[in-house]
């Protein structure tokens, strides 16, 4: 079969690429008018042993704080104690570094291996280093600011050389700016592969301008009203305090808390058990906590009526933003709302930090409205190099839109049922015996 003049040319600029040997990528840096592109050379080589990784932290995270853009999820903490705990094992490192002409770390596509399936319907996919079974947002390539978008196109470039090891480019949580989906998307163009990209998740955010005071003005005067009303209660009956552990002595106690409250918390309206209440989960967070602490990466917040931690928030912090990761409150002080008065708690402790952002991270859950209207989305991209590949992403994409479908008709359905007179008092016994349908994670308080 006749390749396309685009394939041919990906093929000509990129070499087979080893471990032994890195591989040369030019990239166009933007001409001024009139001038020729001028030409950047960047060794690009592959880090598939977890010695060598562990080694990277520092050069990693030093990238991370000049990068075109920054996650907290990006740190080396969090990819090293995921990989640590999760990845090793059942999956094979495969992170690219890119140097400039000084040997200077300028680039890294953190991603690993694993195979799905089996026989001939196994497939080799690279996914985002850190991921799964948890779940991190705006993810990227991670690269120098300074000439970003040519760093990247050598990065993918580099991924090209190794289509043979590879069946599929599965990401998820692509920040919305992300410069390596499009270039992804060129590299799927220019050699003939499928390659979607789809919004994926919602992340409420607020944007920390101004004072808190200001700040709280511009929530509804209902709910303004009901954070200061839930906050004099709570002081009126208990002898209240916030404990924010950042140390790496601090935050293994008050991790453990967390656990205990979350696990609370969602337990309060289902039998069922959220996936983060599992220990190898627990395992993972207790490692990257540890050395995200070390970092001044870690908020955890406790709330204290009379000595007992009664809600918590974990929170990560990274470029000037908090991460909301994880709430949890003790169900015995729903009433009184522990976990708005502490959410308040914490976001006012973004303004005395002087933070430009507090991010709610994944989910629509209609407490997060309650303090802003502003939402952004994360990028699913997927890329099939093989056959194998693409009839595994078309079935995956068929079972999505059959599940959208689904969960829209039952939507019109409960609301049907709900408007009967007697809907209310069935959904709800329905819901008993059956131990919660499908149940969606509890509100915050």
């Amino acid at each position: 079969m006749t390749e396309s003049s685009g394939q041919q040319q990906l093929l000509r600029n990129t070499p087979l690429f080893r471990e032994d040997l890195p591989f040369t990528a030019r990239s166009a840096a933007a001409p001024a008018a009139g001038a020729p592109p001028a030409r950047t050379a960047y060794a690009v080589s592959r880090c598939g042993n977890t010695s060598q990784f562990e080694a990277l932290g520092a050069e990693w995270n030093a990238l991370l704080e000049r990068a075109h853009h920054q996650s907290v999820f990006l740190k080396h903490q969090w990819m090293s104690a995921w990989w640590e705990r999760i990845g090793a094992g059942s999956r094979d490192l495969f992170v690219l570094l890119a140097r400039d002409g000084h040997g200077r770390l300028v680039g890294i596509l953190p991603l690993c291996r694993q195979t799905h399936g089996r026989g001939l319907f196994a497939r080799r996919a690279l996914h985002f280093l850190g991921s799964w079974p948890e779940a991190p947002e705006h993810l990227d390539a991670i690269v120098d600011a300074t000439g970003a978008a040519g760093i990247v196109e050598a990065l993918v470039a580099a991924l090209g050389g190794m289509r043979g090891e590879f069946d599929a480019i599965e990401l998820l949580d692509l920040t919305e700016k992300s410069l390596l989906q499009p270039a992804l998307a060129r590299l799927a163009a220019a050699a003939g592969y499928a390659c979607r990209t789809r919004a994926w998740q919602v992340c409420p955010y607020i944007g920390l301008a101004g004072t808190y005071d200001k700040y709280l003005m511009t929530l509804t005067q209902k709910h303004r009203y009901k954070v200061r009303l839930f906050g004099k209660r709570l002081a009126a009956a208990h002898k209240v305090e916030m404990e924010v552990a950042t140390e790496p002595a601090q935050v293994g106690a008050a991790l453990e808390e967390m656990f205990r409250l979350h696990a609370m918390r969602w337990t309060l309206k289902t039998d069922d058990v959220s996936g983060f209440d599992d220990p190898a989960v627990h395992a993972f967070h207790r490692l990257a906590a540890e050395k995200l602490a070390a970092d001044g990466a870690i908020r955890i917040f406790l709330l204290r009526c009379d000595g007992k931690a009664v809600a918590a928030c974990y929170c990560l912090v990274q470029g000037g933003r908090m991460y909301f990761f994880q709430p949890g409150f003790d169900p015995e002080f729903r009433k009184l709302h522990v976990g708005k008065v502490l959410l308040g708690r914490v976001i006012e402790r973004c303004y005395e930090e002087r933070l430009v952002e507090f991010d709610f991270l994944r989910g629509t859950e209609d407490y997060k409205f309650d303090w802003t209207e502003r939402t952004r989305p994360t990028l699913a991209c997927d890329v099939a190099l093989t056959a194998r590949a693409r009839v595994a992403h078309a079935l995956a994409e068929a079972q999505r839109q059959g599940h959208a479908r689904w969960m829209e008709h039952r939507g019109r359905l409960v609301a049907r049922v709900k408007a009967h007179p007697t809907g209310a008092k069935l959904l709800a016994a329905l819901k008993k015996r059956r131990g919660g349908m499908a149940a969606p994670e509890p509100a915050e308080d």
